[in-house]
């Protein structure tokens, strides 16, 4: 009897092992300003209602973990990613049993054991190796976690320029999302608001701050807190007019069945992703006033369409054929 029960326990192991398949899990983060497009040189607005534009935004991201599959948590070990907003960030984190993601951890600068390396020793196409223009502050202090520059104040002609460092200020946050298979890929795709890496800076005098104290610290903190969300974060005037969910409809929290990105819709599409593989249903779209005005299948390619709708905010209503779950998300299409 024992010899069975510890067979019989080694064949589920075995089973449970094989359930999980090896995926390329990647790292996808969308830059935005204030809600909007990401773009250099265009006039934004800080949380706290300051002009500015950023003609340098760069950071470090370091130590990413993935928590998955039922609270399952593995580390990318040996990984060091630069991330500049001038271009897209599509990083490669590795192949993992990892079919379902949960939430990401991370990192922002470089950790303690390689902050103070030389640069040199690096192979020239490595995030640690020297930049140009430099994200090294030098080997005492090691790397600038975030580089961020530009003008502010009213007329946008005062200099402003935050280079963010130091071993204390190697802060990590963490971002809950649902994550899951497609074509041998799981990408985990966050939104990075630089906008709100500046909720209480003063760019208005010609503020520099470099090293580990003052608005380098708080800008670090910003970014442990405010930047990085699992979905578009729209703000401003879009926010104050965002309808009630129209009367009759049952809302589930968002991110409850499926999180929709981008958000507000780009080229009238969204984007779904579902924390199960086998949900299936039906979109209704209701208008401001809470008139249903279109129904759309969930697709097998994870997107619903919404070309041809008007520019405004809409109210989407996903129903689970299995069960009736329904789920609500506000859209705002441009």
């Amino acid at each position: 009897m024992k010899r069975f029960s510890l067979l019989a326990a080694v064949v589920c192991l075995a089973f449970n092992a094989q359930v999980i398949a090896q995926n390329n899990v990647l790292l996808k983060i969308n830059h935005v300003l204030a809600g909007e497009s990401f773009a250099f040189n265009t006039a934004s607005e800080t949380p706290d209602g300051r002009s500015f534009d950023l003609d340098r935004m760069e950071y470090y991201i370091s130590e990413v973990s993935v928590t998955h599959d039922g609270g399952s948590v593995t580390t990318f070990d040996s990984l060091w990613i630069l991330v500049d907003a001038a271009g897209s960030t599509n990083a490669f984190l590795g192949s993992e049993n990892i079919d379902s993601v949960e939430s990401i951890a991370f990192s922002i600068g470089v950790d303690s054991d390689h902050n103070h390396l030389d640069p040199s020793t690096w192979p020239s196409s490595h995030p640690l190796y020297h930049q140009s223009p430099s994200m090294h502050w030098g080997w005492t202090a090691g790397y600038r976690f975030v580089a961020m520059a530009g003008m502010g104040a009213a007329s946008l002609n005062q200099v402003f320029e935050v280079h963010a460092l130091g071993d204390g200020n190697y802060f990590e946050t963490s971002v809950d999302l649902s994550a899951g298979p497609s074509n041998g890929n799981v990408t985990i795709e966050l939104f990075a608001d630089y906008a709100q890496a500046l909720a209480g800076v003063n760019t208005d005098n010609g503020l520099i701050s470099h090293g580990a104290t003052g608005s380098s610290i708080t800008v670090l903190q910003n970014f442990r807190d405010h930047v990085f969300t699992s979905e578009l974060q729209v703000i401003g005037d879009t926010n104050d007019s965002v309808p009630e969910i129209p009367a009759g409809i049952t809302a589930l929290p968002s991110g409850d069945l499926f999180s929709v990105y981008p958000n507000p819709a780009v080229n009238g599409t969204i984007q779904f992703a579902s924390k199960s593989a086998s949900l299936s249903g039906t979109f209704d779209v209701y208008n401001v006033a809470g008139a249903l005005i279109a129904k759309r299948q969930l697709g097998a390619d994870q997107r619903l369409s919404l070309n041809g709708f008007l520019p405004g905010i809409y109210v989407v209503q996903f129903t689970d054929n299995r069960d009736g779950l329904r789920q609500v998300q506000k859209v705002v299409v441009q």
